[in-house]
């Protein structure tokens, strides 16, 4: 009986020693997933193309974008020229695709428009466009 005690106390003491190891290593991990969530979050966010809903019109713009070297960008009056549609449809569809992530503006202005240019986002849904439809012609 006392050698059955004495297993018991032993298996128990074993238990709280492993218990406290994993509740040390749960607690780093916790601290290092803290501190990867904080570095994270500074990166910009790019959902892949299947999730991101654009009509025909916004990617029709959002494809003239995809001609722009970095750093440059287009204003409303460039879209109306090469696709025949008002102004007030190119301004609104940039601030669509804007709210959405694809385009920002560039923080310039020429006359009375603001200049937007394609973020990542833009160019990784684009991207994602021309591979899904070469896998479906495949």
């Amino acid at each position: 009986m006392i050698d059955k005690e004495a297993k018991i106390r032993k298996i128990i003491s074993e238990n709280n020693n492993e218990k406290e190891e994993l509740e040390s290593v749960i607690g780093k991990l916790s601290r290092d997933n803290e501190r990867l969530y904080k570095v994270i979050s500074k990166f910009e966010s790019i959902r892949p193309a299947e999730y991101v809903e654009l009509s025909n019109d916004q990617e029709t713009v959002l494809t003239y974008f995809s001609k722009l070297e970095d750093n440059h960008q287009y204003i409303p009056s460039d879209i109306i020229g090469d696709n025949d549609v008002s102004l007030d449809f190119a301004v609104k569809t940039l601030e669509q695709l804007e709210k959405k992530g694809l385009l920002n503006k560039s923080g310039e202005t020429f006359g009375n428009e603001e200049g937007y240019e394609i973020t990542n986002a833009g160019r990784k849904y684009l991207a994602d466009k021309v591979i899904s439809e070469h896998e479906n012609k495949s």
